[in-house]
């Protein structure tokens, strides 16, 4: 066990649900059964029954729920304080959360009032006081009084972050800041390159990964394949899952590998802590790579869909994480 990171199992694996429990957010996490969807606390135990279509995760003390086809949100006291209003919903995001009504986009704010009309082809998050929004099949940016700051220039738009946003016209994405200037030209593929975290951002041009600034300057060549699985290569805790010849494992924001590529599976770092496959179990390792939580839990090597390689172990969020044991769950809790 690490000296450093300690964690305890606060429920044995003996829970029973249908699908991957979801992160811990606002001290629930959503889980279904009986192909429907409610959360469970810490313990284990329904704080809010199965009784929804779907759900989403607990944001700002909301969580958007679906009945009859429709979207709204409940409070963790399971009351419906915003009415079942939308086709499609968003979590709220500084304050206000993106709706569709009549296949149309606009705004509510957190008591359910219509601030934005929906008059949008689409719509994303607002990040650093601007959402992206499509009109008449090209997207711009409006402010949260609903005015267009950033014309709609665009093919595609992403949130803003760490004060640029990704923009793709004629295929290619580069790099707007809030003014609506390309500080970064349009010489990326749109797949394959990520937002900015930390002051840089994973891009690849014509099937080469590296890491620039916000200048556009090459901070760092990628010399390695992508990992299979989660927000590959994209840095938490200052980490970065890569692969080598099908074996994941990370390196650090100098682009050093520190953990070697040893692992089947390699997810990001979530409170010091990476979910990691090997020989068929999941586990968990620290930043210096020492296992943390033995190899004993679930591993499957596809999803329902054929598509995606999944560990049945979740990253801590809140402190917490749920993993699988012989197709039971149960929740473990990283000490303080």
């Amino acid at each position: 066990m690490s000296a450093k990171i300690k964690v305890n199992v606060i429920v044995e694996p003996s829970l029973e649900f249908q699908q991957i429990p979801a992160v811990f957010n606002d001290g629930l996490a959503g889980a279904t059964q009986n192909e429907k969807y409610g959360f469970i606390d810490k313990t284990g135990k329904f704080a809010i029954p199965c009784v929804y279509e779907a759900v989403d995760s607990f944001r700002a003390g909301l969580a958007c729920v679906r009945q009859d086809g429709r979207w709204g949100y409940i409070n963790k006291s399971n009351e419906l304080v915003i009415p079942y209003i939308s086709e499609i919903v968003g979590w709220f995001s500084e304050g206000l959360a993106h709706i569709q009504q009549e296949g149309m986009h606009g705004f509510i704010d957190m008591g359910g009032e219509i601030v934005i009309p929906c008059v949008y082809e689409g719509a994303g998050f607002f990040s650093d006081g601007l959402s992206q929004v499509g009109r008449e099949g090209k997207c711009g940016y409006i402010n949260k009084a609903g005015e267009t700051v950033i014309g709609f220039d665009y093919d595609i738009t992403r949130m803003f972050c760490d004060g640029l946003a990704g923009v793709v016209m004629e295929g290619r994405l580069g790099f707007i800041d809030r003014t609506g200037k390309l500080v970064i030209p349009c010489v990326y593929d749109e797949s394959g390159s990520e937002n900015f975290s930390r002051g840089m951002a994973r891009v690849q041009r014509d099937g080469e990964v590296y890491f620039i600034d916000k200048q556009g300057a090459v901070i760092m060549d990628m010399h390695y394949d992508y990992s299979g699985y989660g927000d590959i290569g994209i840095f938490r805790d200052g980490m970065a899952d890569v692969s080598i010849n099908g074996k994941s494992g990370f390196i650090n924001e100098k682009g050093v590998l520190v953990i070697p590529c040893i692992y089947d599976i390699a997810h990001v770092f979530s409170a010091g802590l990476a979910v990691v496959v090997k020989d068929g179990k999941t586990g968990y390792i620290d930043k210096t790579g020492e296992v943390v939580v033995p190899f004993e839990y679930d591993y499957d090597d596809w999803d329902e869909h054929h598509e995606f390689k999944w560990p049945f172990a979740n990253p801590f969020r809140e402190n917490l994480a749920a993993v699988r044991k012989g197709g039971k769950w149960g929740i473990l809790e990283i000490e303080k």
